[in-house]
């Protein structure tokens, strides 16, 4: 190999060294120049070079040519080729921007004029399988022969690789970087997206690889636990499992994009509902992905249950108007949904609450229920809190009223269940309360109607029957007045006839004033007149003006009080009637002694009056309802219209007193009424038992 030849292999070696640590194409290739310049003279080289956005241009003329019009020369050589060869339509359309080298080649041994250009290689830089990105240029001083050639050529080929492979480097780094930037600004938006989560899972083990950050918050746990769990469908609820299963393989098996609407298990118990949707990605070879996103439409789905439940409520509600069965239903409906069990307690007259309605969702928690609950005969189980609220974990109770009137209450428990009661469980059990309101409103509407008519019939019938027998007596009397003759026979039977006419008066009056009474009551507009009065006084002016009734079969007693009574504040002629009532009935019952009792005895605050008589008494079903109008007791052989005890009640009510009845079956019945007296005019007493039987 010549010396020349020698030189310019250690030359190539030392150029490859420099490419090996590349910096910039610029840099490079100007150290490259001072390497090439010590055994070939160059006059000018150039780089053009291809960047992001635009074509630079980098230009080394020798010491001597640093602009003058050769290195002009060498400039538009180049741009005119090289527009030709990446086929721009001129140098200008390129958009060149250009500069100076860093450093200046040495200047030309050889002077030549500035108008004479020394001979150009042109290089493009390119690699198999790409584009032109660039060319270098050089100019010789003198002239280039082939092994100059051959020299520049395989420098220009190395400086191609190099700049490829950095090109490479840095659109690689710039991709990822975008890549990466893409990545946050997709997490960021989805992380950030209200009641959704997007993931991703492998399409054959259906691991879990990426999870956005609102899963958290969704589902109850951290992102690592769930991304860690092998299993990823053991979060869905289990009667839901099979379903996504089968929308997965869907996807899998190529019949596109599915959806499912499914449950989950948060980490704190909750039932949450998703709609899911599922897509298959296999872009990259040997490697499917499921790509899903979620939507929390618990709150849809619970509002789609609530309705479906209220609307099953209210139809359960509306098919009877029997308010025990209304009861009933409305228990059974609301379990599981608001409870383990629901109990329903109605607010009787009273004031007191009574059990009339429970339901439990486990069968043998129904038989406790039952034997607690269920009713005796003759009446209601009394209101009592049972051992197995001891039990209870979550407790919500809920008033039933209807128009600001309170008629019971329905109480929810879970026992075993975890949940516990918030503001959804709240909401819905008012509206299933104020339904069962609703419905027991109207169920006691019908009722006051079937009995409004009920009553009529007896009405007119007490009336035809009770105003029958007067008209008869007074037609019958005044015939035999209008067919008296003059003689002293019919002159007697005046007087008695006028009689029998007056008594008949007395009792249609004494009916009418009745029916009067009742309606004033009802309709709240009864007015009373109270001044002072004496309770002794009181019972003997009602003892005599019931003795004529009685006659000479019944007596009628004053019990003698052992402390002094005092004056009472009541409307005289109202207590008057009320305890007529009351002698009235004593004196039409069979009586074993032929003896009615009155007497008066001051109780705390009250004072009381009683009517008692030795009769066939009272069941304790009569004594529930014998105040009410129509009603009478099941022993009594007499008519009446029905209304006398429930006029009694409600002038008692007037007065802000009460009225009861004490009796066994046999044994007689004791009627007691109970005045309120001023704190100035109720002596000092012990404390008394508190009557039963109430009205």
């Amino acid at each position: 190999m010549s010396p020349v030849g020698q030189q310019r292999l250690e030359q190539l070696y030392e150029v490859s060294k420099l490419l090996t640590s590349f910096g910039t194409a610029e840099g490079v290739f100007d150290a490259t120049l001072g390497v090439v310049s010590r055994s070939l003279a160059l006059r000018s080289a150039i780089l053009i070079e291809q960047l992001e956005d635009h074509w630079r241009m980098v230009v080394w003329p020798s010491d001597g040519d640093r602009g003058s019009g050769a290195s002009r020369a060498a400039v538009a050589h180049l741009s005119t080729w090289f527009a030709y060869l990446v086929g721009a339509a001129s140098s200008a359309a390129l958009a060149v921007t250009e500069t100076l080298g860093k450093s200046t080649l040495p200047a030309a041994l050889e002077v030549r004029s500035p108008r004479a250009p020394g001979p150009y290689i042109l290089i493009p830089l390119v690699v198999r399988g790409s584009q032109i990105f660039g060319a270098i240029q050089v100019e010789a001083v003198g002239f280039f022969d082939e092994a100059d050639l051959g020299f520049i050529s395989t420098i220009a080929n190395q400086l191609a690789v190099a700049v490829d492979r950095d090109r490479s480097t840095r659109l690689e780094g710039r991709r990822r970087h975008e890549a990466e930037t893409l990545t946050r600004k997709y997490e960021s938006l989805v992380d950030n997206l209200d009641h959704v989560f997007v993931w991703e899972a492998d399409a054959d083990t259906l691991q879990l690889t990426f999870l956005s950050a609102r899963a958290e918050s969704m589902l109850g746990r951290s992102r690592q636990d769930i991304l860690q769990q092998a299993d990823d469908l053991r979060f869905v609820h289990p009667e839901d499992r099979s379903l996504l299963a089968r929308t997965l393989r869907r996807v899998s098996e190529g019949e596109g994009d599915q959806r499912c609407e499914h449950r989950c298990l948060t980490g704190e118990g909750r039932v949450l509902w998703l709609h899911t949707g599922v897509h298959l990605v296999d872009s990259e070879p040997g490697r499917r992905r499921f790509q899903g996103v979620s939507i929390d439409i618990t709150a849809e789905k619970e509002a789609q249950a609530e309705r479906a439940f209220l609307l099953e409520a209210t139809r359960a509600l509306g098919a009877t108007l029997d308010y025990g069965s209304a009861l009933k239903s409305v228990a059974r409906l609301a379990v599981p949904r608001l409870g383990d069990f629901c109990l329903f307690d109605m607010l009787g007259v009273d004031g007191q609450l009574r059990r009339e309605g429970w339901a439990h969702v486990e069968p043998a928690g129904q038989r406790a229920f039952d034997r607690a609950f269920a009713a005796p005969a003759g009446g209601g189980a009394a209101h009592t809190v049972p051992d197995f609220m001891a039990e209870a974990r979550a407790v919500l109770r809920v008033p039933v009223a209807q128009g600001g009137r309170q008629l019971g209450e329905l109480t929810f428990a879970f026992v075993s269940s975890e949940r516990r009661y918030g503001a959804p469980e709240l909401a819905l059990a008012e509206e299933l309360a104020q339904r069962a309101a609703f419905a027991l409103e109207n169920g006691r509407l019908y009722e006051e109607t079937r009995r409004a008519v009920q009553a009529r019939e007896q009405v007119l019938e007490v009336v035809s029957h009770d105003l029958r027998n007067p008209l008869s007596v007074v037609m019958m009397a005044t015939s035999a007045l209008v067919s008296r003759g003059n003689s002293p026979e019919d002159q007697a039977d005046l007087g008695t006839n006028v009689a029998r006419i007056h008594r008949a008066g007395e009792r249609m009056l004494a009916l009418i004033n009745d029916l009067l009474d009742f309606g004033s009551i009802e309709a709240g507009r009864l007015a009373l007149r109270p001044r002072l009065c004496d309770p002794a006084q009181l019972l003997a002016e009602a003892a005599a003006t019931s003795a004529a009734a009685a006659g000479k079969h019944i007596a009628i007693v004053v019990a003698p009080s052992t402390t002094p009574l005092p004056q009472v504040h009541c409307d005289r002629d109202r207590i008057l009637q009320v305890i007529a009532n009351l002698l009235d009935n004593a004196i039409k019952q069979p009586s074993k002694s032929g003896v009615i009792t009155l007497a008066a005895e001051v109780h705390e605050h009250e004072l009381w009056l009683s009517v008692a008589d030795t009769g066939p008494g009272l069941s304790p079903a009569d004594l529930t309802r014998i105040f009410e109008r129509y009603q009478r007791g099941a022993s009594v052989g007499y008519k009446g219209t029905g209304l006398g005890l429930s006029i009694a009640s409600g002038i008692m009510r007037q007065h802000r007193g009460r009225l009861w009845a004490e009796s066994e079956l046999g044994q007689g019945a004791t009627f007691r009424l109970a005045l309120p007296l001023r704190r100035s005019e109720a002596p000092p007493s012990s404390p008394q038992e508190e009557p039963h039987g109430v009205v």
